[in-house]
């Protein structure tokens, strides 16, 4: 992993101090992550999930996307998912993908954090 991927995931645990968190090397410099027991506020009828990413070599340079939750993710009022969510697969294991890209990215501010924390507030927005 390259010192800059070390220090976005030093900065996830930070924001996460009471959550599992698990970084593995992806092999080419970069980093799987998953985020374990984020609580979810939206209209789900789970209370929390596990988050998962790709931390890319190219970090900062690049966004992190996309990023997966819990496969069973549903909606308490019977409503399909919606747009931005589709089923998807994280490191072998089904999951829901969610696709928020972001379209003007700054490697001086937008860090993995940051991206991760407005996944999980738009998620819960919905």
């Amino acid at each position: 992993m390259t010192p800059a991927i070390q220090k976005a995931i030093e900065e996830i645990r930070k924001a996460y101090p009471h959550n599992r968190i698990d970084a593995e090397d992806d092999g080419n410099n970069g980093a799987y992550v998953k985020v374990h027991d984020v609580p979810l506020e939206g209209p789900f009828h789970q209370v929390s999930t596990w988050v998962g990413f790709q931390i890319t070599n190219p970090y900062p340079y690049c966004d992190i996307y996309p990023l997966f939750v819990r496969a069973d993710l549903s909606r308490r009022d019977g409503n399909a998912l919606g747009e931005g969510l589709s089923v998807g697969n994280f490191r072998s294991e089904v999951a829901v993908q969610i696709s928020r890209r972001s379209n003007r990215h700054n490697p001086a501010v937008d860090k993995a954090v940051h991206k991760l924390l407005k996944v999980i507030k738009w998620l819960n927005s919905l």
